[in-house]
């Protein structure tokens, strides 16, 4: 189901959109670019995990604390 509804964005907002709109094949770049740091994306990701997963546990013992 859709639904319309009516804004008024902020003029900023306006021309940043206007400036997505107007350039052509984002999604094909946008897919291509994810494609081509993809192999970047996962080595950050795999470095990072340790400490999300650190945080985590001392975010769920402070509050099993509480």
């Amino acid at each position: 189901m859709n639904k319309r509804i009516n804004t008024i964005p902020p003029t900023p907002t306006v021309h940043v959109l206007d400036k997505v709109q107007s350039q052509p094949n984002l999604r094909e770049r946008l897919k291509h670019e994810a494609i081509a740091n993809a192999e970047r994306d996962l080595r950050m990701a795999a470095e990072w995990f340790p400490l999300e997963e650190e945080a985590c546990q001392l975010a769920q013992r402070k509050k099993k604390g509480k």
